[in-house]
């Protein structure tokens, strides 16, 4: 076993690769703790990756955004606006396919 003051602990809907994770992780010296959701974590109230926007709320954001460049085109003739429209589309087609 590895000393390390924490368990690794794992979070996932699927039963199953979650128990196989864990038992390969326990195999490699690892202390592993299975919760069924991230709210369970004792650390969960200071966890950064628990306190970032949905998903829901970033497809807003980038929409809002893609929207403002789009009605601004016009007027703010600029590569650097479109270019930068055109970045935000395609990080939203990768992350929110159609």
């Amino acid at each position: 076993m590895l000393n390390h003051p924490h368990k690794m602990q794992l979070v996932g809907a699927d039963r199953h690769n979650l128990a196989l994770a864990s038992a390969l992780l326990d195999q490699a010296g690892w202390s592993t703790q299975v919760l069924e959701e991230p709210a369970q974590c004792l650390h969960a109230k200071a966890c950064r990756w628990l306190q970032l926007p949905s998903s829901a709320c970033l497809r807003e954001a980038l929409d809002d955004a893609i929207a403002v460049l789009e009605d601004s085109r016009n007027a703010f003739r600029s590569r650097d606006l479109a270019a930068l429209r055109w970045r935000l589309l395609q990080l939203r087609e990768q992350l929110y396919p159609a």
